[in-house]
Formats: C-alpha cells, sequence, structure tokens
C-alpha cells in the first residue's frame, strides 16, 4: 500500500506551479514560523488531539478483553474499526463545515464533542454500546481534526510546509507519549481515569482551538 501510495504521489501533478519556488533562509523558518504563536497553538492543540486518542486506544484492548464485555480480538478490532469509518464518512462533511462556519467553530464543536464522548464511554456496558460510541467518537474527530488541519496550512501560506511539519510533529508527539502515560494511569487507577485523561486533553485541545480565533479573522480579512 506505500508504496502504491508512492507512485499515485509522483504521477500527480495536483498543486504544481511550474514556477520557481521561494526559498527561505533559516533565520526566518526558525524566528518566523516555529515562534509565530498561531502556529505553536494549533500545534499543542494537534498534540493534545492524537495524544487524548492514543490514550483511549492504549488500554482499549484489555479493557474490553475482560469483564463486563469478555470481547475477543475481532469484535475489539471492529469497534476500533467503527472509529474509521465514521471519519471516513463525515470527513468531507466535516471538511464543508469548516469552509462554511468556520476553521475554528468546526474544531471547537468537534473537540468538545469528543471530550463528552470519552466521557461516556466509562457508561458503555456492551460491545454495541461501546461500537456505537466509537463510531460517533471517529465522526466527531474528523470535524475536530477538518479545522485544525486546514489552518496549519494557512497560517502561514510564505511557509505552509514549515508551519505544516511543526504541527505534525507536535501531534505525533502527543502520539508517542499517550501509551507511556496511559499505560501507568490504567495499571494503577483503572480505565475511567483514562477516559477522563483523555476527555480533559480533548477539552484542553478544544480551547487552544478557540484561541486560534484572532488569526483566523486576520486571514479572512486578508
Amino acid at each position: 500500500m506505500g508504496a502504491f501510495g508512492l507512485a499515485i504521489f509522483f504521477c500527480s501533478k495536483v498543486g504544481e506551479t511550474g514556477g520557481k519556488v521561494e526559498r527561505l533562509p533559516l533565520g526566518y523558518l526558525l524566528r518566523d514560523v516555529a515562534g509565530n504563536r498561531g502556529v505553536l497553538t494549533v500545534s499543542l492543540s494537534g498534540f493534545f488531539v492524537f495524544f487524548s486518542y492514543i490514550t483511549v486506544l492504549t488500554t482499549l484492548s484489555p479493557y474490553l478483553a475482560a469483564p463486563p464485555f469478555r470481547l475477543s480480538d475481532s469484535q475489539i478490532g471492529m469497534v476500533i474499526s467503527c472509529a474509521g469509518l465514521a471519519g471516513i464518512l463525515l470527513s468531507p462533511f466535516a471538511g464543508w463545515t469548516a469552509d462554511r462556519i468556520g476553521r475554528v467553530s468546526t474544531s471547537a464543536l468537534g473537540l468538545t464533542a469528543v471530550a463528552m464522548v470519552f466521557v461516556t464511554l466509562e457508561m458503555a456496558t456492551n460491545w454495541v454500546a461501546m461500537a456505537a460510541l466509537f463510531f460517533v467518537l471517529g465522526g466527531v474527530m474528523a470535524f475536530g481534526w477538518a479545522g485544525l488541519m486546514t489552518l496549519s496550512v494557512e497560517l502561514l501560506p510564505g511557509a505552509r510546509g514549515t508551519s505544516t511539519s511543526i504541527f505534525n510533529s507536535a501531534r505525533f508527539f502527543g502520539f508517542a507519549l499517550a501509551p507511556q502515560l496511559s499505560s501507568l494511569l490504567f495499571i494503577r487507577e483503572g480505565m475511567k481515569a483514562v477516559f477522563l485523561c483523555a476527555a480533559a486533553a480533548a477539552f484542553a485541545a478544544a480551547l487552544l482551538a478557540v484561541a486560534l480565533r484572532k488569526p483566523e479573522n486576520a486571514l479572512r480579512e486578508k
């Protein structure tokens, strides 16, 4: 699949300008991109989003394999896949919503809903309820990502590559850090604490998304 994706990438002409690409000096990239408040805010929000999701995903399998669920590996896989399916189905609508009501509003609402789903997950007592909640989670997560990813590209039009690289680095750092912390939390406090930690991280991401209102308004005025 990776090789197929690489082949498509090299065959595609989408996004090619045909003109000269401006080479920005390293000093500018370090000072004006890495130090840009909007870039740092969207990157920190992305960090918390991935941290919240992977926090739950890391410990979900042993949680669902134990009573009262007692799910098999295939059933656990289906529960997790529900989130991916919802993301596939709803991502186009999430992008459309971000264009209609704004990137900040779309992400803030989506991430607040993500936090609410994480709190609700603890109440599920059977695999059908858990699968349904994961489907909802994947759907609202699509809205959270739609605005953040768009802003990571739009905040600094002259340095899109650098700003999106910083954004991706931050969110994958959340991906890497979550298993270390959630495993300890699961062993010591149980899954309820994991769900609450994930909900707090998602809500923090939503608040950071709201803080991007001023940069978004500045983009609209240009």
